[in-house]
């Protein structure tokens, strides 16, 4: 009879078991975003890196609190943006959000603490730090697209150093993000078939660019691909 119960017991802890998630590496940047109006205005881009053998299905949400203030949003899943990078392996992609809006205009400096949640209550914990403040201005670069071709022209830009693609679906939100090599005073270019061919969902594009430390960033507002 024990031994009918020790395994009976076995068996239930296996099928109950599931795998916990982890975090392998978190990004968080104050944004600067162009509005449709041409204005710019401050966000808060925070996403994390999220493996999970369960899969995609068994994230559940993000809460991040600023410690100083007591302030915290949380950001359901239905809430949050998924999209892979050109090297995530299958159980591995990236959720999070650029729409984090303080209520009183600017973001706080200090400490804030972020905790990423499975649909089992597993719980990932990450901490970073806002320390210096960011300066709203228009970022000197352009995207266009005409005749098929994209191009990306980079003027006398001091803050920020590398660009990237941001490929949104017609929901507009973010699917594939492509890093494209381009520096102060130059320019790179390539076919619209080349953007559809890295996701065939994507119906808009913007161009992103953050600093060497990538804490600070820029994202242009949305073109339509076609």
């Amino acid at each position: 009879m024990k031994k009918f119960f020790y395994l009976f017991l076995i068996l239930f802890c296996i099928s109950c078991s599931v795998n916990k998630p982890y975090v392998s590496s978190l990004s968080c940047k104050r944004v600067i975003v162009e509005l449709d109006n041409g204005n710019v205005t401050e966000r808060l881009s925070l996403f994390v890196r999220f493996n999970d053998e369960d899969g995609i299905n068994d994230y559940d949400s993000m809460t991040l609190f600023q410690k100083d203030t007591a302030l915290y949003w949380h950001i359901t899943r239905s809430l949050s943006s998924f999209f892979k990078t050109d090297y995530e392996d299958k159980n591995t992609f990236i959720v999070g959000t650029n729409k984090i809006v303080y209520p009183l205009g600017r973001f706080p400096l200090g400490e804030y603490e972020v905790q990423v949640q499975d649909m089992q209550g597993n719980k990932v914990v990450r901490f970073f730090k806002i320390d210096d403040e960011l300066k709203l201005s228009h970022l000197d670069a352009t995207l266009t697209i005409e005749n098929g071709i994209w191009n990306v022209k980079v003027g006398d830009e001091a803050l920020f150093t590398r660009f990237y693609l941001l490929l949104l679906g017609a929901d507009r939100q973010p699917i594939f993000l492509k890093t494209i090599n381009v520096s102060s005073n130059g320019q790179v270019s390539d076919s619209i078939e080349s953007l559809k061919s890295e996701s065939p969902d994507a119906r808009y594009v913007q161009l992103c660019a953050e600093n060497p430390q990538r804490n600070k960033g820029y994202l242009a507002k949305p073109i339509q691909l076609y």
